[in-house]
């Protein structure tokens, strides 16, 4: 009888099988959960970051495309970041962000209040954030009249 050898599992460049580099999920809660919020805004807002994950960062990205489209065009927008003070997590899958945008690597504006949210395994900065944000320019995109989900700006 013929036997069948199974296929040697698939492997990254690294070597490492393919299954484990996988994207794996943040942590929900505790200290690791904290830092994983803080990397989210903080890349998020970085002004190095493209387009197509500061989509993957942002609660319902994919709505604000054409926003972040022109956020990340703008020359202004490539010389800001974030600053995270502090993250309080809550049993209810958000957490409150307390944080400074940078503009070259100085504050611009301070002591801001975020929300950031647990969605699909990962921690997403809500859409209630950004709208925030985008209405201190007086125009914000029109998919934040669009928002589904509560959250402090």
């Amino acid at each position: 009888p013929s036997t069948s050898i199974p296929a040697a599992p698939r492997r990254t460049a690294a070597g490492a099988p393919a299954a484990a580099s996988a994207r794996r999920s943040q942590p929900k809660s505790g200290p690791a959960a904290r830092a994983a919020v803080r990397q989210t805004w903080t890349a998020f807002f970085a002004g190095s970051t493209p387009r197509s994950e500061k989509e993957r960062l942002l609660e319902d990205g994919s709505r604000f495309a054409k926003a972040l489209r022109a956020m990340t065009s703008s020359p202004l927008a490539r010389k800001a970041g974030a600053s995270v003070q502090h993250v309080g997590l809550h049993e209810s899958g958000s957490a409150t962000v307390r944080y400074s945008l940078l503009l070259d690597g100085k504050p611009a504006l301070t002591n801001r209040l975020g929300t950031a949210l647990w969605r699909h395994g990962s921690w997403k900065v809500a859409d209630s954030s950004f709208c925030a944000l985008a209405a201190l320019e007086g125009r914000p995109p029109s998919a934040c009249g669009q928002s589904t989900h509560a959250g402090a700006g």
